[in-house]
């Protein structure tokens, strides 16, 4: 056992306690029943059952926080774009009905980005594009779905089909 599950352990049994007691307070004939007095318990059985509960939290929180740094990075790794390496070389699914294969490779490293873009106006003049264009469009992923601006604060290159 680590000396952190043992604070945990410790904060858990605290916090049970203080809970424990205003409950008490709260509900006087129910804390007869299990002995409650306060912050006291009087049962030793009801004794065991809060420290074998806060037993169980302090556990379930050491696994949380063990846990936290590999959660985080496969949250970022949802967030970021996906990164594909120079010189990949890839393959597009064929549609039913579609005979053409397309392969290509990649020139340079590309990071791909599930955005769609909802709004695009063409604009004959160079002089009509403003320093820094903005992108109407909609970003998704496996927990985010928005609907708003997007700025592009770095380089944005586009592939365009249809």
């Amino acid at each position: 056992m680590s000396k952190r599950f043992l604070e945990l352990y410790n904060q858990e049994l605290r916090h049970v306690r203080e809970t424990a007691a205003e409950f008490a307070a709260a509900y006087p004939k129910v804390a007869r029943r299990l002995a409650l007095d306060g912050s006291e318990v009087e049962d030793p059985y009801v004794e065991r059952m809060l420290e074998g509960f806060a037993f169980l939290s302090g556990r379930v929180q050491s696994k949380i926080e063990a846990q936290f740094p590999r959660f985080t990075q496969h949250l970022l790794n949802i967030v970021s774009g996906y990164k594909v390496a120079r010189h990949a070389r890839m393959r597009a699914n064929i549609s039913s009905g579609e005979q053409t294969a397309c392969e290509f490779l990649t020139t340079h490293d590309v990071e791909v980005w599930p955005l769609e873009v909802a709004d695009a106006r063409y604009l004959p003049h160079l002089a009509d594009i403003p320093s820094h264009p903005e992108i109407r469009g909609r970003a998704e992923g496996g927990f985010v779905s928005c609907s708003r601006r997007l700025t592009a604060s770095r380089p944005v290159r586009l592939m365009l089909t249809g």
